[in-house]
């Protein structure tokens, strides 16, 4: 017999007053109230209130993802310990419980995917796609599977294209990493900047170029990020009877480019 374990692995100890996931989905609070359901999340509750959220009201964007891809090997052993009674801190989602996207515990949530869950208990808060994105570039600096430097790039470009006018220092406190990091990827091509810079005290400061040209090493690990977010963004518009095609188009395309 397993023993049960309390995890927070992809997020920080939670202690709220909401529920707390369990393997078969049950929480140990009370209901949330009625006007939940409404849709729009207002008033004193809506901010970091606990609900039951239908897993396909969950935005899985990989615009939010901060990590380069979901870890195969943690969804299964997330998977695996929730099944045998571990309980993990709930996701934090922001959005509302019809449209919400992911802010922090993609592999809890995966692992919720894996044992056939229709609903979970998650963290909601009012916001939109960009409110996930900001709480995601630094969701995992101190907990759960350590960031890999490929992550932490991957962090800092979706940071910078997104909010192009922070300065390097405010990026970097944004995804929790040092603004030289920031400025190495900064400068590393491909990456649009903002001719104007908004610096920590508010004022506008000359940024340089609007794109940087400077010529970098090829970069598996940054093309294999940018080639996830490309086809998960083209399988998720793709219907459900279809991706098998789609995969197979793609598999020849590849063999065409490389000349097989």
């Amino acid at each position: 017999m397993h023993r049960a374990r309390v995890f927070a692995m992809d997020a920080p100890p939670w202690t709220g007053t909401g529920a707390v996931m369990s393997a078969t989905g049950s929480t140990n609070s009370a209901p949330a109230p009625e006007a939940a359901d409404a849709g729009p999340l207002a008033g004193p509750g809506a901010v970091g209130g606990a609900f039951r959220i239908r897993m396909s009201a969950i935005k899985f964007d990989v615009s939010t993802q901060c990590r380069t891809g979901i870890d195969p090997a943690t969804v299964v052993q997330y998977a695996e310990d929730k099944r045998n009674g571990a309980t993990f801190p709930p996701p934090e989602l922001y959005g509302t419980k019809a449209c919400c996207w992911i802010g922090d515990g993609w592999h809890r949530i995966e692992a919720d995917r894996k044992n056939g869950l229709k609903e979970i208990d998650a963290i909601l808060r009012p916001g939109n796609r960009l409110d996930a994105l900001r709480h995601a570039l630094k969701a995992n600096s101190s907990h759960g599977k350590q960031r890999s430097k490929a992550d932490k790039r991957r962090a800092v470009t979706l940071a910078l294209a997104e909010f192009s006018d922070l300065s390097s220092r405010q990026i970097s406190e944004l995804c929790d990493v040092s603004h030289t990091f920031v400025e190495t990827v900064r400068s590393g091509g491909n990456v649009a900047t903002s001719a104007t810079r908004i610096g920590a005290d508010g004022k506008r400061y000359s940024g340089g170029n609007v794109a940087t040209s400077k010529p970098t090493a090829f970069d598996l690990e940054n093309v294999r990020a940018q080639l996830r977010e490309a086809f998960g963004k083209l399988f998720s518009r793709c219907p459900a009877d279809r991706r098998r095609d789609l995969g197979s188009m793609v598999a020849a395309l590849l063999k065409e480019v490389q000349g097989e």
